[in-house]
């Protein structure tokens, strides 16, 4: 088998160094009490969804005061004298504004899911909880087009209209699909990564999945892997990959159920055995 590059990666998340190996890794790590989610993850977890909620606030702001100055109740000029008068220009700089706060709000808020997450259970709530930043962007954009399009006040010509409303579209869907959680966290998905005892998982530079061996019939064609360890908050190297958005590939997640089934087969053999071999004397 070809030889594959390791890039261990630090505690810090981005200091590296480089190792060469063309087995597959077995060592466990060390054991310690095992929480799936910590209070340390719940807190951090938490400042971070206060910190989106203000920027997606921020947001939405911005989008009021852009409505205001279509219709011409709130102008810049008006309160400063000194600026251009260009009704146009404003509203593109409230919209970027816009875009700017909802875009880091939601990657705050993806973060936070992968933290802390909620169960599949529910799916409705496991929905709406990873894709709150998509709904958020709409909530951000489209009343903004509804009104420049529907409003007989505005102070903007059809050209203007047209520019400002071009604006708003396309940071509508920069806006959706950066905010959208294409690879969400389950707690099952944490309950999963908190049992695996390995002292560390591979993923790489561009994957959403992490392997639990370098061997992975998918890596077959990957020349350099990335490793990660159990970090100084987690128990296990992959509820650390599940904390940085990766979920356990599938092809390894079949392989550890058959491993777990072999497993249990052998041990069903062995009893009956010894139950035959005691009746036999």
């Amino acid at each position: 088998m070809a030889e594959k590059k390791i890039i261990k990666q630090q505690s810090d998340g981005t200091k590296k160094t480089v190792t060469k190996s063309t087995a597959a890794r077995t060592t466990t790590s060390k054991k310690t009490a095992k929480v799936a989610v910590t209070e340390a993850d719940k807190s951090k977890a938490t400042g971070l969804r206060v910190g989106a909620i203000i920027l997606w606030v921020l947001a939405l702001a911005c989008e009021l005061v852009a409505i205001m100055n279509v219709t011409g109740k709130w102008y810049l000029p008006d309160l400063f004298p000194k600026l251009p008068d260009n009704y146009l220009l404003y509203l593109i700089i409230f919209l970027v504004l816009d875009l700017i706060f909802l875009v880091i709000g939601s990657q705050l808020w993806k973060k936070a899911n992968h933290l802390d997450p909620c169960s599949r259970e529910n799916k409705f709530r496991f929905f709406i909880q990873n894709q709150l930043g998509a709904i958020v962007a709409i909530l951000c954009f489209v009343p903004f087009i509804i009104v420049i399009f529907a409003s007989k006040n505005s102070k903007l010509n059809t050209k203007e209209k047209w520019i400002a409303a071009a604006v708003a579209i396309v940071a509508l869907l920069i806006g959706v699909f950066s905010s959208i959680d294409y690879h969400p966290v389950s707690q099952e998905d944490v309950d999963q990564a908190i049992s695996l005892d390995q002292a560390q998982v591979y993923v790489t530079a561009f994957g959403h999945c992490f392997h639990l061996d370098e061997n992975c019939q998918s890596l077959h064609n990957t020349g350099e892997l990335i490793a990660i360890e159990a970090g100084e908050e987690t128990t296990t190297a992959a509820r650390e990959a599940t904390r940085q958005g990766y979920r356990l590939c599938k092809f390894c997640e079949r392989q550890l159920e058959q491993t777990l089934n072999d497993a249990s087969q052998g041990e069903e053999v062995e009893i009956a055995f010894i139950k035959e071999y005691s009746y036999a004397y």
